[in-house]
């Protein structure tokens, strides 16, 4: 084993540089620092404005008038007064059903006090049916229809009653689908006539 060390730079082969070489990189760094120079001089200098012609012509940069806040906020307060608009027409508009519907209840309930006359004058033609055809009004058919047209007669009159008082939608609704039940039984007693 040797115990010596090679050192290998020894024996790599020495290298001279051309003569004028040292003087070129020191030439090309001037050149350079005028470049640094020329830059900083440049900033000095003044800006070229192009004429107003030009200004006219290249596109300019459009600015944001109104921020994207402002937007938001004021659709927001739009949203608010259209909908409270909203609320304040459809509360009109359902008082104005009410009112109509109640007016048209108190029409309603002056024809039926007028149909009053009727519905005694069909309970006088019923008794002249069954004083002609005493057989029909024996039949438990026509009891029972009977019977079912004094409860229809009855809640009617609680109807009208509950109407005078209250004036609510739902019971002239109700009144007016009994009194047209009761027309129905009606018009059943009077075929079982002929």
């Amino acid at each position: 084993m040797r115990t010596d060390k090679i050192n290998i730079k020894d024996k790599l082969p020495t290298y001279h540089a051309p003569t004028g070489i040292w003087n070129k990189i020191e030439e090309q760094l001037d050149i350079l620092d005028q470049e640094q120079v020329s830059k900083s001089t440049s900033k000095k200098l003044p800006i070229y404005q192009a004429p107003d012609i030009f200004k006219n012509i290249a596109p300019q940069p459009k600015k944001r008038i109104i921020s994207f806040t402002a937007v938001r906020v004021a659709a927001s307060v739009i949203l608010i007064i259209g909908l409270s608009i909203g609320f304040k027409q459809f509360r009109n508009r359902v008082n104005t059903q009410i009112t109509h519907t109640i007016e048209a209840s108190e029409n309603n309930i002056s024809r039926m006090d007028e149909s009053l006359a009727f519905d005694s004058d069909f309970m006088a033609v019923l008794g002249e049916k069954c004083k002609t055809s005493p057989k029909v009004c024996e039949k438990s058919e026509y009891e029972e229809l009977f019977a079912q047209l004094k409860e229809i007669e009855h809640e009617e009159e609680q109807l009208k009653e509950a109407l005078k008082q209250f004036k609510s939608p739902e019971i002239e609704s109700h009144l007016v689908r009994i009194t047209n039940d009761k027309i129905k039984l009606e018009n059943y007693i009077l075929k079982l006539f002929s």
